[in-house]
């Protein structure tokens, strides 16, 4: 069961980082964009740290506050759940 949530999380990360270059790609090129409700739904499904890589290496929705603040709320929580969830498995 830890194997398959490992697995789940690294999934989940490497999907939510993905998106935000996608998303970055399309804001150059002025194209259509992925919903900033999908890249945050994301990263409450455990992608937070995806979402947070991806917010850095992109340099990408770094100065909206839904997603400065919100993704390192986020990203604290989903730290306590991992360990816990760990921790008693």
């Amino acid at each position: 069961m830890e194997k398959i949530f490992l697995t789940y999380i690294l999934f989940i990360n490497l999907v939510t980082f993905v998106q935000f270059g996608i998303d970055k790609r399309k804001a150059i090129k002025n194209k259509r964009r992925i919903k900033e409700k999908t890249l945050l739904l994301t990263a409450m499904a455990f992608g937070g740290i995806g979402a947070y890589l991806g917010m850095q290496v992109f340099n990408h929705k770094k100065n909206y506050w839904k997603f400065s603040v919100g993704l390192t709320i986020i990203g604290v929580i989903q730290t306590v759940a991992i360990y816990f969830i760990i921790m008693n498995m």
